[in-house]
């Protein structure tokens, strides 16, 4: 597969949606191989609700690895009230904001 995914002209990205409903451990070898012998173009997105099966701490040293957790897209009140705001619906009170 990596032989294939390295044939692929230009940059391209595989996502890989739900990975924690896998509960696999060749699946979780394969992605550490994948990951460890990714082609140069590839880039791969793993959307996870949880820290994947992955050793995620050498990937991190190895780099580049870029995590985005759920913090990160959680908005503060006034954002949401913002975004809200933005789609021209109908006028909310403070209490919903």
């Amino acid at each position: 597969m990596i032989n294939d995914l390295t044939a692929i002209e230009g940059d391209f990205i595989l996502e890989l949606h739900d990975y924690h409903v896998i509960r696999s451990q060749p699946i979780y070898a394969g992605t550490t191989f994948l990951l460890e012998n990714i082609p140069a173009r590839m880039h791969l997105v793993v959307a996870t609700r949880e820290d994947p099966a992955l050793p995620l701490a050498r990937f991190r040293v190895k780099g580049p690895l870029l995590e985005i957790k759920a913090e990160y897209l959680r908005f503060i009140g006034e954002e949401a009230a913002g975004v809200l705001k933005s789609l021209q619906g109908p006028e909310l009170s403070a209490v919903y904001c």
